[in-house]
């Protein structure tokens, strides 16, 4: 029988308070989704009260135990493929916005990730700095400009969870993380695409064959990981 627990009820049962054995059910710090409440219930993971059960505590333990390899890396090739509508569904939810970018475009962007769509899933808000809307030729052009190097999706990471899954994108002596979560939405969207990147701290372009700087469909923002953290295979 297939599981009604999703992913962020076991985030919040993974925060679970271990000195009284119980999950603060009231805290909406922990329970980010509402409707996780009642899954832990009927899955038998929590009580009424809050008190976490045994089923509960083995599904935390073998989640502690996947966290220590996951934090260290694992092969891209190796992760639980991740769901496309996430972006929209899951915990962080943020606002989206559409720009009107010159002709027929439309840039859609949630500020982390910005893709060029003629439609979009969801319903937008205008975009509220409206400096930013003005001169989103002049943005448009300064992302653009400079050389890119390719860089390929090579590990997965998950350094806690609480914090979003990341795909390193690596290449020549350089590697970034963007979010899981934009990954595989762009990877949903755009046939063939491949990632190229400014550096360490510049935007991610996102193009499609055959790839020139006119194939820019997409631009992401890197997640800024510490050295400490970083996957041991990139130090």
């Amino acid at each position: 029988m297939k599981s009604i627990v999703e992913y962020q009820d076991l985030v919040a049962l993974s925060q679970y308070d271990k000195e009284s054995g119980k999950l603060d059910l009231n805290s909406w710090e922990i329970m980010e989704d509402a409707t996780s409440r009642n899954r832990l219930f009927k899955s038998g993971l929590v009580t009424s009260g809050g008190l976490v059960t045994p089923l509960g505590l083995k599904q935390v333990k073998a989640m502690e135990d996947s966290l220590k390899e996951l934090s260290k890396g694992i092969a891209f090739e190796r992760r639980t493929k991740g769901d496309p509508k996430a972006i929209f569904e899951r915990p962080p939810i943020r606002k989206w916005y559409h720009i009107n970018a010159g002709g027929s475009k439309r840039l859609y962007t949630d500020d982390n990730l910005a893709i060029f769509m003629s439609k979009f899933p969801i319903k937008t808000l205008p975009y509220p700095n409206a400096k930013f809307v003005a001169d989103i030729k002049s943005w448009l052009r300064e992302w653009m400009d400079g050389i890119v190097v390719e860089v390929t999706p090579t590990l997965y990471q998950l350094i806690s969870f609480t914090s979003p899954g990341l795909v390193w994108l690596t290449g020549k002596e350089l590697s970034v993380a963007i979010q899981d979560r934009y990954c595989y939405y762009l990877q949903d969207k755009l046939w063939n695409l491949k990632f190229f990147s400014k550096g360490e701290d510049g935007i991610i372009h996102v193009r499609t064959p055959p790839y020139k700087r006119k194939d820019t469909k997409a631009f992401v923002m890197p997640f800024a990981v510490s050295d400490r953290l970083k996957p041991e295979a990139l130090k």
